[in-house]
């Protein structure tokens, strides 16, 4: 009783068609051993009220037992159940298409990347890669999850499904053993927790493929941070080189004035001097302290 059944499609068709007759099987043991029960002891009158309360419930039970019938055994019957029951049992999921195509200069940043090499060697190799061969390889990845979550989706649906049925016919078999001390009819339990393990390693296939999609992205994603890291550098060392430029242009033309000035003796050109040379003071103090 504590092992898993054999899981299949015909598995559950038969526990499926099953299921009324072993639950009038369980009505009937019931109502012999409510013939039986003594009323004398309160053990006795507390054995029969639960029997009065389980055979209560019958037609209820019924009902649940044939809608949960008729849902597996149309489950058993639609397109996807052969391939989503196999994935299950084999512990796999569904495809995500082809790999992401992606430029030679990129393939190589993304295994300096995945190696931890030291910075110096992703950083070159971040320049060698064009922003266009980023985007197409990012669009091309999340294509591949949106593609994956397509074609999980089907397989998903039926193993969720097809649980939530057999769990509801375990439970009604499962009341009436439990009543009645009863081994019969525990194949609809076995076969719930068979299933039930076959979805758990689907499930973990699932979420190891989606953890691989999403690191891809993530991966590109971090190359496109780089990429912009890389810009910034570059325009700031641009920046730098204009400072000193403009800075030296300034000097010049505070040279030409002191130049202007001394011929001259002009207190106006003295002025402009004085204060170009602030400003070259100023630039200075900018750059280093600031």
């Amino acid at each position: 009783m504590g092992g898993e059944a054999v899981v299949s499609l015909a598995a559950i068709e038969q526990a499926a068609a099953a299921l009324p007759e072993a639950l009038g099987a369980f009505d009937a043991a019931a109502r012999e051993a409510q013939a039986r029960a003594g009323g004398d002891t309160e053990a006795g009158k507390a054995r029969k009220a639960a029997l009065e309360e389980y055979l209560a419930h019958s037609a209820q039970r019924l009902t649940e037992a044939r809608e949960a019938q008729a849902g597996l055994l149309a489950a058993t019957k639609a397109s996807v159940a052969s391939a989503a029951l196999g994935a299950a049992l084999r512990g796999q999921t569904a495809k995500a298409g082809e790999e992401v195509a992606m430029a030679a200069s990129l393939k190589a940043l993304l295994g300096a990347m995945e190696d931890l090499h030291p910075d110096a060697e992703p950083a070159a190799l971040t320049a060698k890669v064009a922003d266009a061969d980023v985007e197409a390889a990012l669009q091309g990845a999340k294509n591949r999850v949106n593609n994956f979550d397509q074609a999980a989706k089907p397989f998903n649906e039926w193993i969720d499904q097809v649980e939530k049925l057999l769990a509801g016919q375990a439970a009604l078999l499962r009341e009436g053993r439990l009543l009645l001390a009863s081994e019969a009819a525990g194949g609809g339990e076995s076969l719930y927790r068979g299933f039930v393990g076959a979805r758990l390693r689907y499930t973990a296939a699932r979420y190891d493929a989606e953890a691989r999609l999403n690191q891809t992205l993530a991966t590109l994603c971090e190359v496109q941070v780089r990429r912009a890291n890389l810009a910034a550098d570059r325009h700031h060392a641009r920046s730098e080189q204009f400072f000193y430029g403009m800075l030296g242009a300034q000097l010049a033309v505070i040279v030409a004035t002191f130049a202007v000035a001394a011929r001259k003796r002009s207190l106006v050109w003295s002025l402009a001097a004085i204060a170009g040379v602030f400003a070259v003071v100023f630039g200075l103090y900018v750059y280093l302290y600031v």
